[in-house]
């Protein structure tokens, strides 16, 4: 019984432990590993992770994609230029006649220099450059074209020998009312005739460009802008004669000298704004470009005349020298500057067709041509009724008149060409 009681005390503490008591629960021990080793947290199991849907993205704005060839924002073209212009009619300027006075209307008298004048190629330059803007398929060009100046001579000469023809400067006297003429050479009198044409071409041009239509195969641009044109011409006689041997009253022999010259210019000046397309084809690196273009405005037209006359006579007693405001179709009655304005039409084509090398340079030949509406030409400024100076012919069958004058004749005028050329685009 002393046992037993023992007993009962030993096991009284361990079950009041046991008693549940009021408070927070107690966690429950760690697990422990294999091996009696504890872990210090519980082992949670791994759960695949939850994707989200894609949100969708806002749409985007429409974008115009330009082809591959024209995505470089510039290019920088040089055409080299052989170009043709409209021939010009010039008057007979110049006679021969053997057996009289080279006039025209004597079955004898054979012209030498007149009708229709061709001049041939001329060389010029073409310079191209343009830009696309960072903010759409737009941009601008500009442009500059020059014609060189060219200038074509006659030349005549003769006098001096026995039985020679005589060569002429063949008019209309309305003094007489008959055809007459200003001898350049005879057999006592050696002459020379220089009959110069001058012409030179220039433009240039600020174009808006506007691209309405692109795919891979090509494009369609509108063309917007301001347009020069610049045509000059330039008509000269220069004239010379020596006559030997003649007798002068009182000093004996002496030696007369004359040189004259005339001058007829004719300036064109266009301007205008130009509207055009240009379309243009690609086809595995080959390309073909057609730019239709036509400008309207003012074309200012300036025809300028002149005339004058030195004339020399070397004696026994002493050199003397005359000046005179005059030449043969240059008279004080047209001499001088006179101008006027006019509407004018110039449309314009232009064709390339080449080959890309890559996405920078091409290479391309073309044909260019150009029409000006409304112009003036210096040898249609000639007048060849000449009163010449003189007493009065009490027999004329047309009353004495001032003459010659400026017609102002006009016309319309073209010029054409092809061209060789490079573009490199960066």
């Amino acid at each position: 019984m002393i046992r037993a009681a023992f007993t009962l005390l030993l096991l009284a503490p361990l079950a009041v432990a046991q008693v549940p008591r009021e408070g927070p629960p107690v966690a429950d021990p760690p697990p422990e590993l294999p091996g009696g080793r504890p872990v210090s947290r519980p082992i949670q199991p791994v759960l695949p992770e939850v994707q989200e849907p894609p949100q969708a993205m806002p749409p985007a704005e429409t974008v115009i994609e330009r082809p591959v060839a024209d995505r470089r924002r510039h290019w920088l073209s040089i055409d080299y230029l052989m170009a043709w212009t409209r021939n010009t009619t010039l008057p007979t300027v110049a006679t021969a006649n053997a057996f009289g006075m080279p006039a025209l209307g004597d079955p004898n008298t054979v012209p030498l220099l007149g009708g229709p004048q061709s001049r041939g190629a001329i060389e010029g330059m073409r310079f191209v450059y343009g830009r696309w803007n960072d903010e759409g398929p737009k941009g601008w060009e500009v442009a500059y074209q020059f014609v060189g100046s060219r200038t074509d001579t006659a030349v005549l000469d003769g006098g001096g020998v026995p039985g020679e023809a005589l060569l002429g400067r063949p008019l209309y006297n309305p003094r007489t009312g008959r055809e007459d003429v200003v001898l350049i050479s005879h057999p006592n009198m050696i002459g020379h005739l220089a009959v110069s044409q001058t012409i030179r071409l220039q433009g240039w041009e600020v174009t808006a460009l506007r691209e309405v239509f692109a795919n891979e195969w090509g494009r369609v641009t509108a063309l917007a802008g301001y347009r020069y044109f610049m045509l000059n011409e330039g008509l000269r006689f220069d004239q010379r004669s020596e006559s030997l041997g003649q007798p002068v009253v009182g000093t004996g022999v002496a030696t007369y000298r004359t040189a004259s010259a005339d001058q007829f210019d004719a300036h064109n000046r266009f301007h205008g704004g130009t509207l055009g397309l240009r379309t243009q084809l690609d086809y595995n690196g080959f390309f073909a470009q057609v730019d239709t273009k036509v400008s309207l405005g003012r074309t200012t037209e300036v025809v300028k005349a002149s005339g004058q006359t030195v004339s020399t006579i070397d004696s026994p007693g002493g050199l003397t020298i005359s000046h005179f405001p005059n030449g043969v179709f240059g008279q004080p009655s047209n001499t001088g500057r006179t101008a006027r304005g006019v509407f004018a039409v110039l449309p314009e084509a232009n064709l390339r067709v080449g080959y890309s090398f890559n996405k920078r340079a091409r290479f391309f030949v073309g044909y260019q041509f150009s029409y000006l509406s409304d112009v003036v030409r210096a040898a249609d400024q000639l007048d060849r009724v000449v009163d010449l100076p003189g007493p009065a012919d009490p027999l004329a069958l047309v009353p004495l008149s001032v003459r010659p004058r400026v017609p102002f004749a006009r016309t319309d005028f073209w010029v054409q060409g092809v061209t060789l050329g490079l573009e490199w685009r960066y």
